[in-house]
Parts: C-alpha cells; sequence; structure tokens
C-alpha cells in the first residue's frame, strides 16, 4: 500500500519541469491519483481483502505512512526530484 501511495505522489511531483506549486495537476490526472490512494487505502478493509491476501494496517502505521509521504511531497524535496530529473533529460538530449 505505502509503494502504491508514493508512487503516486511521484507521478504528481516529477509531471512537470515547475515548481509543484506553481503547475496544478490536470483534473484527470488528480482525480485517478486519488482515486488510486483512496482504493489502496480502503481495499484492506473490504471483504475482498480475505480474498486477496490483504491485512487490515494498524491506525499507527497509517499515520507513520501519512507522515513520511507527507513529508516525501515537501515542496523542496519535490523540487529537488525535478530538478535532477531536468538535469537527467538535458544529459540524454544532449547525447542523441
Amino acid at each position: 500500500m505505502e509503494s502504491v501511495i508514493s508512487a503516486s505522489m511521484i507521478v504528481l511531483a516529477i509531471r512537470t519541469r515547475q515548481s509543484i506549486l506553481a503547475s496544478k495537476p490536470g483534473k484527470y490526472l488528480l482525480m485517478s491519483t486519488i482515486a488510486i490512494v483512496m482504493i489502496a487505502l480502503f481495499l484492506p478493509y473490504t471483504p475482498l481483502a480475505s480474498l486477496l491476501g490483504f491485512q487490515s494496517l494498524p491506525l499507527e502505521f497509517l499515520l507513520v505512512l501519512a507522515a513520511i509521504v507527507g513529508l516525501y511531497s515537501n515542496r523542496h524535496i519535490g523540487e529537488d526530484i525535478n530538478n535532477f530529473m531536468n538535469r537527467a533529460d538535458t544529459r540524454t538530449a544532449s547525447m542523441v
């Protein structure tokens, strides 16, 4: 679950060359990201969980997960990821 949520946040962070706060995601990208996160959060508490072999997680874990993802999604970290990816794109383009 945590990998799905953090990957969703990374998609929002690296989708643009601008600051995360300066460039809002498209409506459909934002809606689908929220839907994926909500499904990942609630699926372990549904009757499908036992069929899929999922176990519900303790509240403490979910709070720690929220804190980690929140810190990871921090503006400065997101901008660092963007800067790194943009430098990699520039180097790759110059090699071609």
